[in-house]
C-alpha cells in the first residue's frame, strides 16, 4: 500500500476533486470525424484513436453484432468496440462510478451515426443492492469493490453505488439482443470472476470472445477460478500485449498467478 493511501485510511486525506471534460476530434473512421470527451484529471490519459485496434476487433466482431463492456469507465474501451459493431450493432456499457458514468454517457451520445452505445449505471452484482465502492484518488478515477481485499485494496474514498445482476437487466430490457452477443470485455479490479459467473449462462449459450483482467491484487482463489472458468469451456487463451494487441502470446495457467496486472483474451 502506498504511503498516501495509508494516511488516507487514517483520515489524513484531501477532499473530493472534480476536473473538466473536453470534447476533442480524435480521428476519422469510414470518412467521418470521431469525437471524444477526454477527462482532464491527473494521470488520466487522453484517449488516442487507433484504427488498427478497431480493425483487430473487426476480425471477430462484425457489423450488427452486440458486445458487453463491464467497467466501461469513460468509454475508451467502449468506443472502439462500438465502431466495430457499427450503428446496426450495440454495446452495453456497465459503469457504476457516477463521476465517470456521466463522461461515458457523453461519449455514448457522440458519433451516433457510427455507433450504438447503451450506458448502464450499475455495478454487476448477484442481486439488486445499494453499496459503496472505494477509490484511490480524490477525483475518483480508479476503484471498485474492496469486500474481497479489505484494507489491502488501498482505496480510501467511498462512493455510493447501485448494483444489479447484469444478465437479469439485459434479459428484462434487451432480451432480443442477447443472441447476438459476440464479445464481452470485463475490467473490475479483481472481481472479474464474479462477473463471468453472473454471465455464465449467456457465455455458455453464445460462446463469445472474452477479455478480462487478472488484477495484481486478485486473490489466489479468484485467480484459480478464472483459469478454471475459461479452461473448462475450451477457450484458447492469449496474453494481451503491452501494445493492446488482443492476439498476443499463448497464455498459460502460470500467467494467472503473476504479481503484475495483465489482461487475458479468450478465443472460443
Amino acid at each position: 500500500m502506498k504511503l498516501k493511501e495509508y494516511l488516507a485510511l487514517l483520515g489524513i486525506k484531501s477532499n473530493y476533486k472534480f476536473f473538466p471534460q473536453v470534447k476533442e476530434a480524435i480521428g476519422c473512421w469510414k470518412g467521418q470525424d470521431i469525437f471524444f470527451y477526454n477527462w482532464k484529471s491527473p494521470k488520466a490519459k487522453n484517449y488516442s484513436f487507433n484504427a488498427a485496434e478497431i480493425e483487430e476487433l473487426g476480425s471477430f466482431v462484425k457489423e450488427g453484432d452486440v458486445a458487453i463492456d463491464v467497467g466501461a469507465h469513460v468509454g475508451d474501451s467502449t468506443l472502439p468496440i462500438a465502431l466495430a459493431c457499427g450503428s446496426s450493432g450495440k454495446v452495453f456499457a456497465f459503469e457504476p462510478n457516477p463521476v465517470v458514468f456521466q463522461i461515458l454517457s457523453k461519449n455514448a451520445f457522440l458519433n451516433n451515426s457510427l455507433t450504438n452505445i447503451v450506458p448502464i449505471p450499475f455495478a454487476c452484482t448477484d442481486d439488486d443492492i445499494n453499496d459503496e465502492f472505494w477509490y484511490s484518488s480524490p477525483w475518483l478515477g480508479n476503484g471498485g469493490d474492496r469486500s474481497d481485499l479489505g484494507w489491502r485494496y488501498g482505496a480510501s474514498f467511498p462512493v455510493p453505488i447501485n448494483g444489479e445482476n447484469p444478465l437479469s437487466v439485459l434479459k428484462d430490457k434487451f432480451d432480443a439482443d442477447l443472441p447476438k452477443v459476440r464479445y464481452i470485455k470485463i475490467d473490475v479490479e479483481g472481481f472479474d470472476i464474479h462477473v463471468l459467473n453472473q454471465l455464465a449462462e449467456l457465455i455458455d449459450k453464445n460462446k463469445p470472445y472474452l477479455k478480462f483482467e487478472v488484477f495484481g491484487k486478485t486473490l489466489t482463489e479468484n485467480r484459480a477460478d478464472l483459469y478454471k472458468f475459461v479452461n473448462e469451456r475450451g477457450y484458447e487463451l492469449r496474453v494481451v500485449g503491452s501494445d493492446g494487441k488482443l492476439f498476443g502470446k499463448q497464455a498459460s495457467e502460470e500467467d494467472f498467478y503473476k504479481d503484475k496486472t495483465l489482461d487475458i483474451f479468450c478465443i472460443p
